[in-house]
């Protein structure tokens, strides 16, 4: 879109009611477009979309339109995002529509129709940084380490200070093939000009490149800038988060001790949860699992979430009262529907299906409540491997996961996740199964042994080639390797580094 289209655009005068305000206003386009980017960011994700879509309403164009299909996918909203976008017609798509139509194929794990919407947008504008960086997270995805390479640095060339494709090129470069690209970085940390954020992707890649390189200490200066950078900027109460949590899980399973079971039909589709936190071997896990011709794997896709919210816009509902214990016994039928409808948009054409996003563990019994067949596979990991590998990424998205960016946080997490596990263990002793990690990699054969007995499934042949199942998380490359015991214990090299997590975890070397 011309410059002064654009500029046109965002001048424009719209009016709305904004937040907090007991009367309309007439502003700019662009100032509230701004103000809702400000809720996205403050995690109130639900007046940030009712205000966009008010502005979709009013707008000549499709800022508005843009902005809300991009604050949708940041929250992980994807079902919602493909459903606006079809609204669009195809005759009249432009570069920026068509790379998010990509990005939520790519986010469905649809990697096919992903590829075939950024090369639309390559045709609109082929010096289009976003979809050629795309194209490349499309062969990332695949596994294709050459063709993904090759399409970083052309993306790059179309656009050097674009820091994305850096990021994703420290993880699968040698430290002698990044070599090239560090006076950039370096030039632009030494400058005051970056954003925090953007700032924190540098210190993250450079950080990629000294691992590699074994330099700890300097990887570890890296590491403690770039995810204090975050940090700063996340405004986060844990404590209190994890407070409620807890409150929540006990109200729910007094409640459903007492509670009468309805005599609705059992769903014919069974969830299979891998309970785990990041960095703990679930992308590992789910692909293996997915092996077996009868699961398919829907990554950290958080479909039953994305089913509540599809059954509260359809019945004027906050999705927030849906989690209520009550409204789940009410609408059980209905969260059932809602919930194939879903999975239709995920492909999903088998009964057992995997997911394993990060905050599912507070939802146990709500899922175990819709779904008694659900398996729960909770994935255990030695925790100062977990505070280690959490510390070295830099993860797309918080979602309320951004206890990763400090280690003491990140311990405590720890600890609050096996005590929120340990009370859904107690209730619902036969639908859960723990499993270390550590005996998963050592002993896989009797692991997935035990496991297929759990889910009622022939084990998967580990021998056979990895499933070309696409993995959008940063674990990509290690799911692609055999199987092997080479993360075990690594934290021991960083032991110096690591004491605020040891000490919290009270941690016997």
């Amino acid at each position: 879109m011309p410059s002064k289209t654009r500029n046109k655009q965002r001048k424009q005068k719209v009016n709305i009611m904004l937040p907090g305000s007991t009367s309309s206003r007439n502003i700019n386009l662009d100032e509230a477009i701004n103000v809702a980017q400000q809720l996205s960011e403050a995690g109130k994700t639900n007046a940030s979309v009712a205000l966009l879509k008010q502005l979709v309403g009013q707008e000549k164009g499709n800022l508005a339109f843009i902005a809300l299909i991009d604050t949708l996918l940041r929250a992980g909203w994807i079902p919602e995002a493909c459903k606006l976008l079809k609204t669009q017609q195809p005759d009249s798509i432009g570069s920026e529509v068509a790379i998010l139509n990509g990005i939520c194929q790519l986010r469905l794990l649809k990697i096919k129709p992903a590829f075939e919407y950024f090369k639309i947008a390559l045709r609109i504008d082929p010096r289009n940084y976003f979809a050629m960086h795309n194209i490349a997270m499309c062969y990332a995805a695949k596994g294709d380490r050459e063709k993904a390479i090759r399409y970083f640095d052309q993306a790059l060339k179309l656009e050097k200070g674009h820091i994305d494709s850096y990021l994703q090129l420290s993880r699968i470069l040698s430290p002698a093939e990044f070599e090239h690209h560090r006076a950039f970085i370096d030039k632009a940390l030494a400058g005051n000009t970056l954003q925090h954020n953007d700032r924190a992707r540098f210190c993250f890649a450079l950080a990629h490149n000294a691992n590699k390189a074994g330099d700890i200490d300097r990887e570890m200066a890296l590491l403690n800038e770039g995810n204090q950078l975050i940090l700063d900027n996340c405004g986060i109460d844990f404590a209190r988060l994890r407070k409620s949590q807890v409150d929540a899980i006990k109200a729910f399973i007094d409640w459903s001790e007492d509670a009468a079971r309805t005599s609705d039909p059992r769903s014919d589709i069974q969830p299979i949860l891998i309970c785990s936190l990041p960095r703990s071997g679930s992308s590992l896990l789910e692909s293996v699992l997915v092996k077996n011709p009868s699961i398919t794997a829907t990554g950290e896709s958080t479909t039953f979430f994305a089913a509540l919210r599809l059954l509260a816009e359809r019945n004027g509902l906050l999705p927030g009262q849906l989690l209520q214990a009550e409204a789940c016994h009410q609408y059980r039928t209905e969260i059932h529907q809602c919930h194939k409808e879903i999975l239709d948009l995920y492909s999903v054409g088998t009964k057992k299906f995997t997911d394993k996003s990060m905050n599912t563990f507070t939802d146990i019994g709500r899922i175990l409540y819709l779904y008694p067949d659900a398996r729960i596979i909770h994935l255990d990991r030695d925790p100062m491997d977990v505070c280690l590998s959490c510390y070295q990424h830099m993860f797309d998205g918080g979602n309320g996961n951004e206890y990763i960016y400090s280690l003491t946080e990140t311990a405590k997490q720890i600890l609050h996740f096996n005590q929120c596990m340990a009370l859904w263990q107690s209730r619902y002793p036969d639908n859960i199964l723990r499993m270390r990690y550590e005996d998963f990699v050592s002993v896989p054969v009797d692991s997935i042994q035990k496991l297929a007995s759990f889910l009622g499934i022939d084990p998967p042949d580990i021998l056979i080639e990895p499933s070309p199942q696409p993995v959008l998380t940063s674990s990509n490359w290690q799911v692609r390797a055999e199987i092997n015991t080479s993360a075990i214990g690594r934290w021991r090299k960083y032991a110096n580094h690591l004491q605020p997590a040891e000490e919290i975890l009270e941690y016997q070397r």
